[in-house]
């Protein structure tokens, strides 16, 4: 993702911020790209600019809260480092979800719009298609593929179990379980480190 100039960056928080806002109040299909922009205090031609409609704008959204994420660039991985680099990611990932709580919970939620839950899904499985690939960088495209689709979806599954829950699920508790998950990863990438078939 390219750098962007300083006023876009604040704009693009704003319209973020504006669309938390309302969805306290509506539905996602309830809501309008001009009550967005309104209550942003952005023009609608400056929207327009950037994204086509507010599906854009929310998959926008999700991949740039995925790169702010840092899952490290390893030169030479080992299960350790690995390990400890997934679950910085997980711990990021799962304490962005709980700041971010009503959006997930209206992604996640029965009556969430198709096309709204794929663009999260496709977010999240593109992101860890990448950071599998750059902590593995020999490992063949389709295992890459085969893993990131396994992982991406298992944690899509987690941050639905817990964005649906009325409680706060103390996330230690989640990053215990996730972390004997890391673990069976690790297995895999110390069998098949070097591999490239």
């Amino acid at each position: 993702m390219k750098r962007m100039d300083v006023r876009v960056k604040r704009t693009y928080k704003q319209l973020f911020s504006s669309l938390t806002q309302l969805l306290a109040v509506k539905s996602f299909e309830e809501i309008t790209v001009s009550e967005i922009c309104d209550k942003a205090h952005v023009h609608r031609a400056t929207f327009y600019k950037h994204f086509k409609d507010k599906y854009e704008f929310l998959n926008f959204c999700f991949e740039s809260s995925l790169q702010e994420i840092k899952l490290a660039d390893l030169d030479s991985p080992t299960p350790e480092n690995v390990k400890d680099s997934f679950m910085f990611f997980i711990r990021e990932a799962m304490e962005y979800v709980r700041k971010n709580k009503l959006i997930f919970s209206m992604i996640c939620s029965d009556i969430y719009s198709i096309s709204l839950g794929f663009t999260f899904v496709k977010a999240v499985n593109t992101f860890c298609l990448e950071k599998i690939q750059s902590v593995l960088p020999n490992i063949s495209k389709d295992k890459a593929e085969i893993m990131s689709s396994f992982y991406s979806s298992a944690f899509i599954g987690i941050v639905m179990w817990y964005a649906n829950r009325e409680d706060d699920y103390p996330l230690d508790d989640i990053y215990a379980f996730l972390e004997h998950r890391v673990d069976e990863l690790c297995s895999f990438y110390q069998d098949n480190m070097y591999s490239t078939d």
